[in-house]
This record gives structure tokens, sequence and C-alpha cells, in this order.
């Protein structure tokens, strides 16, 4: 009332002027609203049907369509609207990049691709520091193959797929004696990272998140670095694995070379390496049995592809927990794994048996760590042998996790474990060696081969039989046959099919996915390969 009766004592002229200043006002506002969130009607007459379902449907939320918001001219007006009103940018260019598809439109992918049902087979966001991405599956395209019927069971459980980082650089000398020897550890940053994205996206085809697997697991990409392997050449492997969408703990051994009582042949070789700050950076592997939050663990490597559906191997482990078809109220099986062959340092005509880390299947549990590191400080060790009374000599990472958990589930714990066909999983692609040296002694398959499952010659192995390649003989496609490899590798068969299996996934998402430019669709170039592009932000 006080202002109503002193707006009235004022002179004539100022109220008018008053009264001028605020319809102004009103107008300014109310058509600065109209260019924002009013949704533009054609003048013309014309409708819509030239538009995308997609583009006709409004936002959840109430308010104007923003598909259509007239453009103003400043830098970004969309940051100042409501999240309710802001476009979806990933959304838009994987919209625009799937229509001109050349791979999917009009056509039937079939079943033989990882990634049949377009987007919706790859995960929604690779890079997470992208402006706006996609964070559930109702905002992600399908492709016209999409199964139609989306009513499915709860996961069976949720699997971690754990990637460890030990070393930045493939090992020297007597080094690769305590590091993983693997060909296709990637030495520069791009093929780093072209790796870290395809084994989340192989691995996301084959999971629960993807229709058109059928598998009963879901999945959770999980990375254990050693500390001495976080930043390589500059660059901090943690940050881009965390940008990849996966779990990264910096993890040190949990033991030291003190501590390992009857490991002093070892000890002779270590102090060689004057280089090492930790000198059993390997073992930081066994951290991945502290998951318990995981129905189950699966340790991969710079070799693993996943090609199908590992859910067979996932049910030993899981078993019946969750209302699967199996027997019982859950299974007794701690790790499940297959064999590959490593040539011995003293005889590389002869081979030695060990377990395969490129997939290697465990039942996550803290008194099975404890029970490991317990055994690991007191386990037998020579020279000669290796470990455990048996032993296998002496072959590359003889010393390493590899080695120890050849003899933890040899000696220690053998009936809690269950041997898979390595033709099926980890098939490496090579031809069978003649001389095997296993748990039960030395096994000559040219003489009798029956006397081994592990003769088996998975070299010969028809392609849609194999759930999971291992590259180590065949190396892996951006080391575009490097100086490690030899006519044999590749020749064979199954290696062009494990490289063609890589390219055409990577293909497929470059063809489809907003975050990835397409490229020309070369591999190598020259003996150089041709990285990922990344879209602009």
């Amino acid at each position: 009332a006080k202002l109503a009766l002193l707006y009235l004592s004022m002179p004539f002229r100022l109220r008018y002027f008053i009264q001028l200043f605020s319809i102004m006002g009103v107008l300014m506002i109310a058509s600065l609203n109209y260019f924002i969130a009013m949704e533009h009607i054609p003048l013309d007459g014309s409708n819509y049907n030239h538009l995308s379902p997609l583009e006709k449907k409004e936002f959840v939320g109430g308010g104007a369509s923003t598909i259509r918001i007239p453009h103003l001219r400043v830098r970004n007006p969309l940051k100042f609207l409501h999240a309710d009103y802001n476009k979806n940018i990933l959304m838009d260019r994987a919209t625009e990049k799937f229509e001109h598809s050349s791979r999917y439109k009009g056509k039937n992918v079939g079943e033989q691709s990882p990634f049949s049902l377009g987007w919706k087979s790859m995960p929604r966001q690779i890079f997470n520091d992208f402006e706006t991405g996609l964070s559930d599956d109702s905002k992600t395209i399908q492709h016209a193959n999409a199964a139609k019927n989306t009513r499915r069971l709860p996961p069976k459980g949720t699997v971690a797929y754990v990637l460890p980082l030990t070393t930045c650089a493939p090992p020297r000398n007597n080094a690769k004696n305590f590091f993983p020897y693997s060909p296709n550890q990637p030495k520069d940053d791009e093929s780093f990272r072209d790796f870290a994205v395809m084994l989340r996206a192989m691995i996301h085809a084959q999971s629960y998140q993807n229709l058109s697997s059928k598998s009963r697991y879901d999945y959770k990409m999980h990375a254990i670095i050693h500390p001495q392997a976080k930043n390589c050449a500059g660059t901090d492997r943690s940050v881009v694995l965390q940008n990849l969408g996966y779990h990264v703990s910096v993890k040190s051994s949990p033991v030291g070379i003190h501590q390992l009582k009857r490991f002093d042949a070892a000890a002779e070789i270590l102090r060689d390496i004057n280089d090492a700050s930790d000198r059993l950076p390997d073992f930081a592997r066994l951290h991945a049995y502290q998951l318990e939050e995981y129905d189950a663990v699966v340790m991969v490597d710079f070799d693993t592809l996943i090609l199908r559906s590992v859910d067979e191997a996932l049910d030993l482990i899981v078993g019946d927990k969750n209302g699967g078809a199996g027997g019982g109220g859950g299974s007794s099986v701690d790790a499940v794994f297959s064999w590959e062959h490593v040539p011995l340092m003293t005889h590389p005509e002869a081979k030695a048996s060990v377990i395969n880390l490129s997939f290697f299947a465990l039942r996550p549990s803290k008194e099975m760590y404890e029970l490991l590191v317990a055994t690991l400080k007191k386990a037998p060790f020579s020279a000669t042998r290796g470990w455990g009374s048996t032993g296998r000599g002496s072959y590359p990472g003889w010393m390493t996790t590899q080695g120890f958990l050849t003899y933890f589930y040899d000696e220690v714990r053998n009936g809690a474990k269950v041997e898979l066909n390595q033709c099926a999983f980890g098939n490496t692609a090579e031809p069978s060696s003649s001389k095997l040296i296993t748990n039960g002694g030395t096994v000559d398959c040219d003489s009798s081969p029956e006397a081994s499952n592990q003769c088996n010659d998975c070299s010969k192995t028809i392609p849609d039989e194999v759930r999971v390649a291992d590259l180590s003989y065949c190396l892996a496609p951006w080391e575009c046959g490097g100086e490690n490899s030899s006519a044999d590798n590749l020749m064979s068969g199954l290696c062009r099919q494990y490289s063609k299996k890589w390219f055409g996934g990577r293909l497929q998402m470059e063809d489809v996915h907003p975050q990835l430019q397409k490229t020309i669709g070369k591999l190598c170039i020259d003996g150089q390969y041709q990285p990922m592009v990344i879209a602009e932000h």
C-alpha cells in the first residue's frame, strides 16, 4: 500500500516513463524466450513428414521440442537452457551416421558380426569426457535386426573383466623372467588406447547389455595398474583407462622379494635388474581375487580377443547362485582356465604347458587371496625346475603370476579348478608341439597324441568354434606383422580370421559410433598401424 501511495504521488511524466520501460522490458523477455524455446512452426503449411521419428519425438520432461530450435547469433545459446531442453550431441551425431551408413542401411548384418545391432551392440559412451552423451539404453539407436522381445530375465550376475598393467614397455634381457611376456604389448599411446577401446567393445558385444548376444552376464571393466606402469612416456594410463570406462586401482605387489623364503635362485637374477623399483610387479594381478562385489572375475591381457559368448565358462564359477540351470545352490569351482604352450628357454623344441592368462576366470574371495599370498611366500622354487616339486622348467615369464598360478592349481588347489578346451578358449592358432612338459611329466605328442588332451592341434579349429582367441602367436592387429612375426604366423588361416574379426569390429564401430570418425578403412600402411580418429567434442 505504501508503494502504491508513493507511486501515485509521483509526477505524471515520471509515472509515464516507468510504465513505458516496464512494457518494453516485458516485450524483450518474451521475444527472447520465443527465439530460444518456442518450437518452430512452418509458415508454408508443410508438415513434418520428412522428419525421422526420432526428430518428431519430444524429450521427456515437457516443454517445446528442442530439435528445431532456431540458431541464435551467439556461440552456444543452448547452455543457458534447462537440462531437459539441451540437445544430446552424441544422439544427433549417431542418428546422422547411422542413416548414412552403407554398412548397415538396408542390410541384414547377421549374427556373424559382434555388432549385429549397430550402435545398440556397442558401448553407448566410449569416451567419458565428451560434453554430452548417452547413459541409458532408452536413447540408443536400434538396428532393424534388434530382438523384438526385450522382456528378459535379470542378469545372472556381473563379471569384472580385469586388465593388469605391470610395465610400460616389453621386458628386456633377464627382466622377461619377472614380467609377463607378450609381443603384443602396445608400444605407443594410440595403440594402447585402441586396444583398450576394442577390448571393452568386444566384451560388451558378448554381454547382457547387447540384446543379440543372449548372454546372461553383465560386465564391468577394471584395470589393476602397478605404480611403475602408471605413467608411461608422459601419459598417465590410469586417466586414459578411466576415460574409456574402466574402473582403475593402483596396486603394488602383495609381497616383496625379501618375503619369499624359498626364492633364493630367483634373487640372484633379480639383482641384475637395477631399474626395478618393485622387484615382483606382476604379482599385483593377485589383487583381482579381492573383488568380492562381483559374481566372477575374468583376468584378460594384451593377447585377449573375445569372439563369442563365454557364459558356459562363467556358469562354472557362478553355478546356480541366481537361478541358473545348473544343479545345487552354487559352485565349488575356484578357477576356470585353459592351457597354453610356451617354449622352454633351455630346449626351444619342447614346450611347457602352463595356465593361459588371456582368459582366466576366478571366484573372487579375500580368503583365497590370503591363501595365495601365504603360499607365495613359502612356495618352493628351483632355478632349473621352477615352481613346486614337479615344475615345468624355465620359460618366458616363469617367475611371474603365470608360473605361480600354474603351480598353485597343480599342487595346492588341484581339485578346485576346471580346465577348458584350449581350442575354444585361448586358441593361439599355433600348430601343436611334438613335446610338452605338463604336470604329469613329458608327453610325446607325435608318438602318442592320445596321451594328453593338450596335444590337440588347435590351429585346425573351425573359426566359428573359437570363443576366445589368444593373439600371442598371431600377433595383434596393431603390430602390423611386426618384427616378431614369421611367414607361418601371417599365413595361418586362424590368424587371418582373428585379425579380420578385430578390424571388422573396429570398422563397424567407426561407421556408426558418434565418438569415432570414419577412417579410410586401412589397418596398416607401409607397416605402420593407422589408429582410430576421435571425433571432436
